[in-house]
């Protein structure tokens, strides 16, 4: 069974990417995923991720995969090879309690959490570039395990 986000009414305002999510939980977003700083570079990259959840896999282990940004927040291009890596912040609540994965090679666009508790994880991606310029978060998605 499939369970997306975009069939819901909920605009997401991030043009380019894709964040998927895969449990055995039940997924909720929720808006605001990209903090407050108006005042964010304009050659920063734009955030790599827009909510969606996928099949099952077990209680505690989360498959989160997301889509490369195609573009700057300023909406200039972005080189495939501009892209330097990503940093995944997740946790209980991703402004007091979360952990954080940097994932070191620009070509990896997933990653599998394990060990995760019981309750409701959320989940967030950013895109960092070659001199360490990072986007937004993206859109916060969580699954309840």
């Amino acid at each position: 069974m499939m369970y997306s986000l975009s069939s819901r009414p909920k605009s997401f305002h991030i043009k380019a990417g894709m964040l998927t999510l895969m449990s055995a939980g039940l997924l909720y977003g929720c808006g605001g995923g990209g903090g407050g700083n108006a005042a964010a570079p304009t050659s920063t990259p734009n955030s790599a991720a827009q909510p969606q959840i996928g099949n099952a896999y077990s209680s505690s282990l989360v498959r989160l995969s997301w889509t490369p940004p195609l573009d700057r927040q300023d909406g200039s291009a972005l080189i495939a090879n501009e892209v330097d890596y990503y940093v995944v912040k997740y946790g209980f609540s991703l402004d007091t309690y979360f952990q954080t994965r940097v994932i070191g090679n620009s070509l990896i666009t997933s990653i599998t959490l394990g060990g995760l508790p019981h309750g409701t994880n959320r989940f967030a991606v950013s895109a960092c570039d070659t001199d360490n310029r990072c986007s937004l978060f993206s859109e916060i998605v969580g699954v309840v395990l």
